[in-house]
């Protein structure tokens, strides 16, 4: 903005300096002002070149603003892909962990004697209800029973709440 303020100021005095000369020197005033016109024509042509050029920047600026909104949107994209894939991945891990935990909990519960068993599962009944009728349910046949009668000698509303949530859980 300052070089075409700068510009039109030497503009301005060249046109001074050459009305000026023609008023001193009439005789040569006539190619005083052929130069003259061919200095505004030639300014003309520089601020024509100029506004093309101005022109030609809006036009880069405005596709560079676009490219910036569609790579934001695709980073947006990309963001919300990571997302699922972390998601998915995390529930994937969680199932791993969960069938190791299973298959140890259920060779623990398997390979102890039903009084040890039922102290056990009592416990973890209390805890984690879910997680005691899935075992109970993973469990041998027999082995489930003798865990369920030895819980009836020390907690006999347990045991039966504990028998009818594994029968009925898949009920539902």
């Amino acid at each position: 903005m300052k070089k075409i303020i700068i510009f039109f100021l030497i503009i301005a005095l060249a046109i001074l300096a050459g009305f000026i000369l023609s008023q001193l020197y009439p005789a040569r005033a006539e190619s005083d002002r052929e130069i003259f016109q061919r200095l505004l024509t030639e300014i003309e042509a520089e601020k024509n070149m100029l506004n093309a050029r101005r022109e030609e920047l809006d036009l880069l600026q405005r596709n560079l603003r676009a490219y910036e909104r569609e790579l934001d949107d695709k980073r947006g994209e990309f963001q919300v892909r990571e997302n699922e894939l972390v998601a998915r991945e995390e529930a994937l891990q969680k199932k791993i962990e969960d069938k190791v935990l299973d298959r140890q909990m259920i060779e623990t519960f398997e390979s102890i004697d039903a009084e040890q068993a039922a102290i056990l599962m009592a416990n973890l009944f209390q805890q984690d209800s879910h997680l005691a009728i899935m075992v109970m349910r993973r469990l041998a046949g027999k082995k489930s029973g003798k865990i369920l009668e030895a819980m009836i000698e020390f907690d006999p509303e347990g045991s039966t709440a504990l028998a009818r949530e594994t029968l009925d859980y898949f009920r539902k």
